[in-house]
């Protein structure tokens, strides 16, 4: 496979047909699948520590080299066969940090309090990186899954652009992408509190409940037993939902527009799981089976037209 299409996967730019090409070599032998999770851990490494990769003084250089740079400073981590990236709290490091997840890929990390993140395609993180100012404040643009370290003096609070979520210890999934008008917060352990930047929403959930946004009104659900957030494992999984809110939710992680011509095709109810690296097309046409609908892509626009 060559070097360049994986740097491209990796960074998400790649195409759906060059997506489909990358799969296929990494599914035909053992060694193909090694290899790739091998570059995959050390380009992950590399999204936090760029000060080690002079790009501006190097020129284009093939992936593996590049990325064995890195593997070099952090021998000591990929020897232990840590599956997640440690954020270091030296006082060298810049205070703020802020964590870009690319279309198509997912990332694992630790914060400096021990708290666990799990970033899903096209979302950004940033937090402050130093545990001597006892603040545990993050950012979030897109959707997340958080096991918080319990800290009574100090609680964790996520903030979106809409709600802001506050925590002692617990594990709960966040999906709020900025200007989708779009917010979900599920509960699985402790308990959480939502508050709008208003103040005037103060809403507590507790264990198996989610809130959904939904006409500008938060609604109080169950969570189903089945529901288990298999997006970090690269699984979209929906479940007796609109057909609408699943192309919604296709948009933001596939980076692309999708527009729905009929409102009563997105009326309809959907059940369904599908592989993050089966591709946007792919999915599209696995739901045109069970579902009537046509659609048809301008590909200058990266827009699907649903009719």
């Amino acid at each position: 496979m060559d070097q360049k299409t994986i740097e491209k996967y990796l960074k998400g730019t790649i195409s759906t047909r060059e997506r489909e090409d990358v799969m296929a070599w990494i599914e035909k032998e053992e060694k193909n699948k090694k290899d790739f999770l091998e570059l995959r851990k050390l380009h992950d490494i590399s999204i936090w520590n760029t000060e080690y990769i002079p790009d501006k003084k190097i020129k284009r250089h093939s992936t593996v080299n590049v990325l064995w740079r890195v593997a070099a400073v952090f021998l000591v981590l990929l020897s232990l066969g840590l599956s997640y990236l440690l954020v270091s709290d030296k006082e060298s490091q810049m205070a703020v940090k802020t964590i870009t997840c690319p279309q198509g890929q997912r990332l694992e990390l630790v914060l400096s309090d021990g708290t666990k993140v799990w970033l899903n395609s096209n979302s950004i993180l940033s937090f402050q990186n130093n545990k001597k100012e006892n603040t545990r404040i993050v950012e979030l643009d897109g959707e997340a899954y958080f096991e918080v370290t319990p800290d009574k003096k100090n609680p964790f609070i996520v903030q979106t652009e809409m709600y802001d979520i506050t925590v002692l210890g617990t594990s709960f999934n966040v999906f709020s992408y900025q200007k989708s008008g779009l917010f979900e917060c599920s509960l699985i352990e402790g308990a959480v509190s939502l508050q709008d930047k208003s103040q005037t929403v103060d809403m507590r959930l507790q264990p198996n409940e989610k809130v959904r946004l939904s006409n500008g009104t938060l609604i109080r659900s169950s969570i189903d037993p089945d529901e288990n957030f298999l997006w970090k494992v690269g699984i979209y999984s929906f479940k007796n939902q609109p057909l609408s809110d699943v192309f919604a939710h296709l948009s933001l992680l596939h980076e692309v527009s999708i527009e729905l011509k009929n409102p009563q095709i997105g009326a309809q109810m959907c059940t369904g799981k599908f592989r993050n690296k089966d591709g946007i097309e792919h999915i599209l046409l696995t739901l045109q089976k069970n579902y009537q609908f046509s659609f048809t892509k301008e590909e200058d626009t990266h827009t699907y037209i649903i009719y």
